[in-house]
C-alpha cells in the first residue's frame, strides 16, 4: 500500500500513530524528485502502521535557490489534496499540528491545566516547558478538539507492545554482548510508567527514567538516560541489546552489536538525529531489596545560611566515596527561593540515596562519617537523617525515587557533569561554584543533584555513543531558574543569560573538562558539540553521514546541526 506524490517540492513534518497515541515525527527536505513514493510498513509487534520513506534524496531547490527546508508557506509545500491522499493512505492517523495559541478559545481550554504532565505528554508538539516556544499559550489537547482520527488515544489499545522475554535470544542470533539474563522488547511509544508496571508483574528491575512520564525508547535512552537504577546496571543506553530503526530510505533495518554495529551509536549519540527508532530490547534484572538514607539539613534561621553552604560544600565532596560505597540516587537543594525547600525553610538540602543488597546497618556505617562531619554544624543547622529498607526495587522507587515534575512552568535549564576531581581538588572552588548557582534572594532557582553514576556507568562500552565524560563523573548536576507568568520578555531574557552566563558558566569553570547531559543542558551552549558528545563527536558525525547524508533529521544540537543556520526569517537553511 502506498501513495505518490507527483512532482512536489517537499516537505517539512509529518507525523503518525504509532501502536497507541504516540507520535513519530519524520521529517523531508525539499527535493526537485519527479515523485517520492511513500510506504507504509507493518509492524510485526502491533495492528498499527507507521509512515516510512522510500527512495528520498536531497537536491538543491529549483532556480539555483539555497537548500532549504520546506514551510507551510513555500511553494514547495504539499497540497491540501496531497495531504489529504496521504491521510487516507494511512487510514486518517495523520495529525496536523495547530498552534495552542491560534486563537483565545483554544488557549483558555488548557489555561487549567498547566502543570497537567499528563496533558502535555498526550499532545503531539506540547513541551514541558513554555521557555523555548516564546513563553506563549499550552498547546490543546488534540483528541478532545477532534484533530486526531482512529484508534489513536491514551488508555484502549493494550499493552501489546511490551513484551518480556524470561531468558533473551536476539533476532539475528547475535552471541554479543552475552547477555543469558530477562528482557523486556518496547515496541512503541511508551513511557516507563507503563514498562514499569509490566516489570512489577514479572518481579524484575528495568533501569528507566526517575521521571515515569518519560518515553521509554526515545531521546531519554538515545540520550543517554540516567536512573535510580543506573549506578548498579549502567545507563539507559547500556540496556540496549537491540534496535529496530527506520532509516531516512524508508527501510527497516535493527542495530546491534552484530548487525549495523555503526548504527548501534543511536545508544547515547542523540534521538532524532540518525533514524527513526521504533522498537528497543533493553535487559531486565532479577529483584533486588534495597536501603535508602533520607537526609535533610536546613538553616535554624536565615542568619545561618552561610553555614548552610558550608555544609552544603562538605555534603558534594563526600559524593564520590558515598557512590563507591554502592549508594545513588537524586537530590534537591535552593537557598531563599520562593519555594519551600525543607519543611517550612525556604532554605535547605534533601536526598534520597538507595544501595542495592545492603542493610540498615550496612548504610549507617557508609554514612558515618558524613553524619560526624555534620555534626559540628548543629547549632546552627537541623540535620535529620533516616534509614528505610525496601524489599523491592520497585518499593523503593515508589516511595522515594519517582520524581513527577510539573508541566506548563516557564525556566530555563543548565547543567554540568562533576568528577572526582572537582568534587574533591578544592573546597574553596567547589563552594564558589555552589554560591554563584544559589543565586540570590528570592530568584526561582531550584538545583537538582543526580548521583547516578559511577558502578556499571564507568564501565567501558566501545559501541556506545554517549559522552565518555559520564565514565568518569560521579554526579549530574542540574540548576533550573524560572519565572512567573506575565514576567517581562526582557526580564526574562536576563535570566535566561544569567543561567548561561553565570550559573552555568560557574559549574563549566569547576569542571572544564567534562561536558554535561545533552537531554537535561541548555541548547544555547556555545560549545554544545563538545559539551554534550564529548570524543564521541567525530565518530557521531561518521554514522550521520552514512544514514542520514542530506541531513533530513535535524534538531538545534543534534550531529550535523553546525551545518544548517537559521534565517532571519525563520527559514532553516544549508550554511554556505
Amino acid at each position: 500500500m502506498a501513495a505518490k506524490l507527483y512532482t512536489q517540492h517537499h516537505l517539512k513534518e509529518i507525523t503518525s500513530c504509532m501502536n497507541r497515541k504516540s507520535v513519530i515525527p519524520i521529517f523531508l527536505e525539499r527535493t526537485n524528485q519527479s515523485f517520492t513514493t511513500l510506504s507504509l510498513l507493518k509492524m510485526p509487534f502491533s495492528k498499527k502502521w507507521i509512515l516510512a520513506v522510500i527512495s528520498l534524496a536531497f537536491t538543491t531547490t529549483a532556480f539555483g535557490a539555497p537548500d532549504c527546508k520546506c514551510r507551510p508557506n513555500d511553494g514547495c509545500w504539499p497540497s491540501h489534496y496531497i495531504w489529504q491522499a496521504l491521510n487516507t493512505s494511512i487510514s486518517g492517523k495523520l495529525i496536523k499540528p495547530v498552534p495552542a495559541a491560534i486563537n483565545l478559545t483554544a488557549c483558555s481550554v488548557v489555561v487549567s491545566k498547566l502543570s497537567n504532565e499528563e496533558l502535555v505528554r498526550d499532545d503531539p508538539i506540547a513541551l514541558d516547558s513554555p521557555s523555548s516556544t516564546d513563553y506563549g499559550c499550552p498547546p490543546i489537547d488534540f483528541s478532545a478538539g477532534g484533530l486526531i482520527t482512529g484508534n489513536c488515544t491514551m488508555g484502549d489499545a493494550p499493552r501489546q507492545g511490551i513484551a518480556f522475554k524470561q531468558r533473551y535470544t536476539s533476532s539475528n542470533n547475535c552471541q554479543k554482548p552475552v547477555w543469558d539474563g530477562s528482557a523486556f522488547k518496547i515496541a512503541g511509544g511508551y513511557i516507563w510508567e507503563e514498562v514499569y508496571a509490566e516489570a512489577e508483574k514479572e518481579n524484575v528491575i528495568v533501569v528507566g527514567g526517575s521521571d515515569p512520564t518519560v518515553g521509554a525508547i526515545g531521546g531519554w535512552a538515545q540520550g543517554g538516560g540516567h536512573s535510580p537504577a543506573s549506578r548498579d546496571y549502567g545507563l539507559g543506553v547500556q540496556q540496549i541489546l537491540e534496535a529496530e530503526v527506520v532509516l531516512t530510505n524508508g527501510s527497516l533495518i535493527t542495530a546491534s552489536a552484530c548487525e549495523n554495529q555503526d548504527l548501534f551509536a543511536i545508544r547515547g549519540g542523540g534521538g532524532g538525529t540518525y533514524g527513526l527508532v521504533v522498537s528497543t530490547t533493553v535487559k531486565a534484572y532479577p529483584m533486588k531489596h534495597i536501603v535508602a538514607q533520607v537526609l535533610n539539613v536546613s538553616p535554624l534561621t536565615d542568619t545561618y545560611i552561610p553555614v548552610f553552604m558550608d555544609a552544603l560544600t562538605l555534603i558534594y565532596s563526600e559524593y564520590p566515596d558515598l557512590n563507591d560505597a554502592g549508594f545513588s540516587g537524586y537530590g534537591t537543594w535552593g537557598v531563599q527561593s520562593p519555594l519551600i525547600a525543607i519543611g517550612n525553610s525556604t532554605t535547605g538540602y534533601n536526598h534520597r540515596l538507595g544501595a542495592f543488597g545492603r542493610s540498615i546497618g550496612d548504610a549507617k556505617m557508609s554514612f558515618e562519617p558524613l553524619m560526624l562531619k555534620l555534626a559540628q554544624f548543629n547549632a546552627s543547622l537541623s540535620v535529620s537523617a533516616t534509614y528505610t529498607s525496601f524489599p523491592t526495587y520497585a518499593d523503593y522507587y515508589s516511595a522515594l525515587a519517582v520524581s513527577r515534575y510539573g508541566a506548563g512552568d516557564a525556566y530555563v535549564l543548565g547543567s554540568r557533569l562533576f568528577d572526582r576531581k572537582a568534587l574533591t581538588a578544592s573546597t574553596r572552588d567547589l563552594k564558589e561554584m555552589l554560591n554563584v548557582v544559589a543565586g540570590s534572594s528570592g530568584q526561582l532557582t531550584r538545583t537538582t543533584v543526580c548521583l547516578v553514576s559511577g558502578g556499571q556507568v564507568f564501565v567501558s562500552d566501545h559501541t556506545a555513543g554517549f559522552n565518555p565524560a559520564w565514565r568518569s563523573s560521579y554526579v549530574h548536576q542540574m540548576v533550573r531558574r524560572g519565572w512567573s507568568a506575565g514576567t517581562d520578555a526582557a526580564v526574562a531574557q536576563e535570566i535566561n543569560d544569567e543561567m548561561l552566563y553565570a550559573k552555568a558558566g560557574a559549574m563549566k569553570k569547576l569542571a572544564p573538562d567534562t561536558g554535561c547531559y545533552m537531554n537535561e543542558c541548555d541548547a544555547r551552549d556555545p560549545d554544545y558539540l563538545k559539551d554534550f558528545y564529548g570524543q564521541s563527536l567525530s565518530r557521531l558525525e561518521e554514522v550521520k553521514r552514512a544514514y542520514d547524508p542530506h541531513d533530513v533529521f535535524y534538531c538545534p544540537t543534534c550531529v550535523g546541526s553546525n551545518r544548517w543556520k537559521l534565517e532571519a526569517n525563520g527559514t532553516l537553511c544549508r550554511n554556505v
